[in-house]
């Protein structure tokens, strides 16, 4: 599983530099959202914690969780909202995205923070987009209504939905956006 996992970490990195975001690998090259990720263990340990990726474009934070496995894309409770269990954030690319997403929105001065998470490989792939903006406290994110309309008009530009278009045979989590 481990080189299917690096094949899709590599995968990420190459859409990230076709849409010209520049990114860092395993933690952040900002101090502040480096130290907060030094807390940031999806085990809930206290202990060192690291996304695949993270960017920060102008006052937004992207944060990237990948899966080789499109089963492992996203886990909801039996309500529909993300599940943030010790084994769903581990497992599930979403899961682990928001979690890094939230600690960094709770942790740093950044207020605008997007999690993404991607499964699959190369050919077919699903990537699912949540936000957790300016209000720390609470956050909804549900697989039909991943973003408002509006946070989604502003995620899709800045990331050129990660270069959707080109793969017109992956699936997608359905949306309203």
């Amino acid at each position: 599983m481990a080189k299917k996992e690096i094949k899709m970490d590599l995968w990420v990195a190459a859409q990230l530099d076709e849409c010209k975001i520049r990114f860092d690998a395993q933690g952040s090259n900002v101090k502040e959202i480096n130290e907060a990720l030094k807390s940031a263990s999806k085990r809930g340990t206290g202990n060192v914690g690291y996304p695949e990726y993270t960017a920060v474009i102008g006052d937004f934070v992207l944060v990237i969780e990948d899966k080789a496995n499109m089963d492992k894309q996203i886990k909801l409770t039996d309500s529909g909202i993300i599940d943030m269990s010790v084994k769903a954030v581990t497992d599930y690319a979403v899961n682990g995205a928001y979690f890094y997403a939230k600690h960094i929105a709770q942790n740093t001065a950044f207020k605008k923070v997007f999690a993404v998470g991607v499964s699959g490989d190369a050919k077919h792939h699903i990537i699912t987009r949540c936000g957790w903006m300016i209000v720390r406290a609470t956050s909804s994110c549900r697989t039909l209504n991943l973003l408002s309309h509006s946070l989604s008009r502003i995620l899709a530009s800045i990331i050129p939905v990660m270069c959707w278009k080109r793969q017109p045979t992956s699936r997608r989590q359905p949306s309203r956006f």
